[in-house]
């Protein structure tokens, strides 16, 4: 927060908060603040309303007027533990949220008429509903690997059972779609301004490159490249190669993307795979390349086939 705007709350004992939101709202355009003010001692925050009742603080669950009470409907094509993983997301909510015991009530009947009408049976939801124990820890069984698949009815959760047995967590993704395929309905930012990148970098004197991965944003990467050539980071790639090579100029204006991938363990493989793929003599890369499974090794001739630099 500014200094100006602690002077202004500090000094003023008696103020209109339309007066602050108004002073708040003019230092800078692009960013406005509202304000919500209690109404009968209630003061809806997120998705809780908060009551002051005795000088205590009470809360309760809080809809907006305009929703719906439309979750995700027992005819859709999503996994049966999904479709319950969704009640016991909402029941848990209420008995975190719900302080009074009668508020607690309405909320899980509400919750029960409210899965009914999107269509769960009614005998699925008296059973979630009785069996529930608030603060039970579920035990999480441990596997060495895990396969994310696209959900097929009637054919995923037969093939989970089986990989499940083998020690393979099976997590279900959405695939891709007409809409996925078509639609692109997102502002797309310009490619610098991307991040999870694994990307190539070109000495614009010879033909040595460095291939690097990224969780930050393109242009904040380049940024800290461009600082440890200045500070002299002897661990830094592109200052290794510029002492080594005075005369030579690393090709800031050009980049080649390889490939996104926001997760990191991931990532970093994919990185390595690239780096063994392109490996021929003339990498800047100081660090080796993180070890990884020979089986991935049969992907090298087809990340150079594919990939067009």
């Amino acid at each position: 927060m500014r200094d100006d705007v602690l002077i202004v709350w500090k000094k003023c004992t008696h103020f209109d908060l339309n007066d602050l939101k108004q002073y708040l709202n003019s230092i800078e355009e692009r960013v406005q603040w509202t304000m919500e003010l209690e109404e009968e001692r209630k003061l809806p925050f997120t998705d809780i309303l908060i009551t002051r009742l005795d000088n205590k603080l009470i809360t309760k669950v809080y809809r907006k007027a305009t929703h719906t009470n439309k979750y995700i409907n027992w005819r859709s094509c999503n996994a049966k533990e999904i479709l319950i993983g969704t009640m016991k997301t909402l029941i848990f909510r209420a008995h975190k949220l719900c302080d009074l015991q009668e508020d607690l009530q309405d909320e899980l009947l509400f919750l029960k008429d409210t899965f009914i009408s999107n269509d769960f049976p009614p005998r699925v939801v008296d059973r979630i509903f009785s069996t529930y124990k608030p603060g039970e820890k579920q035990k999480m069984e441990s596997f060495d690997y895990t396969l994310c698949l696209p959900f097929v009815p009637g054919f995923s959760e037969n093939l989970k059972r089986e990989l499940q047995k083998q020690g393979i967590r099976v997590a279900f993704r959405k695939g891709q779609t007409l809409e996925s395929l078509l639609c692109r309905l997102k502002f797309r930012e310009p490619i610098t301004k991307s991040k999870n990148n694994i990307y190539k970098r070109n000495c614009k004197t010879c033909n040595f490159t460095y291939i690097g991965e990224t969780s930050q944003y393109q242009e904040c990467r380049d940024r800290g490249h461009r600082d440890a050539i200045k500070a002299g980071d002897s661990n830094n790639s592109f200052f290794d190669h510029l002492q080594k090579n005075p005369s030579h100029e690393i090709d800031w204006g050009k980049i080649a993307y390889l490939d996104k991938e926001r997760n990191t363990d991931r990532r970093m493989i994919k990185e390595s795979l690239y780096i063994k793929a392109f490996d021929e003599g003339n990498l800047m890369n100081l660090k080796n390349p993180r070890p990884i499974n020979p089986v991935w090794m049969e992907f090298i001739p087809h990340i150079r086939k594919s990939t067009k630099l």
